[in-house]
């Protein structure tokens, strides 16, 4: 979700390496993913990321916000899966996961995929 039509994070196509969101410099765009609890429980979100400075973001899902921050990889072409931190749901359904910029501490990053691993 771009902000205002803006293409500050969009989906880069790289050949023959897996596909990313990149050029995400605008503080205000999100990126989210549906998804389906089977078994509720608690998540780890894990993010495979690249990014030259350390920055900071947040994730909300079932109405929880969690703030995260994660460490620079070097690079934007180095990726490295980070722990953005955990969230639990009590009923099986449907949900949505939504990644937004830290505004006072965001740097840009690029995203590969974001993993739900249970606890």
């Amino acid at each position: 979700h771009n902000n205002e039509g803006s293409q500050d994070a969009k989906l880069q196509d790289r050949g023959e390496e897996p596909s990313n969101i990149g050029t995400w410099t605008d503080k205000e765009a999100t990126v989210e993913w549906d998804f389906k609890v089977v078994k509720p429980g608690t998540f780890e979100v894990i993010a495979d990321i690249a990014l030259e400075k350390d920055s900071a973001l947040m994730f909300t899902v079932n109405g929880e916000t969690i703030a995260a921050k994660v460490k620079a990889t070097k690079s934007y072409g180095n990726y490295v899966k980070q722990s953005l931190g955990t969230f639990s749901v009590g009923a099986q359904g449907s949900y949505n996961l939504r990644l937004k910029p830290d505004g006072k501490k965001w740097q840009p990053i690029n995203l590969r995929g974001v993993t739900l691993k249970t606890k």
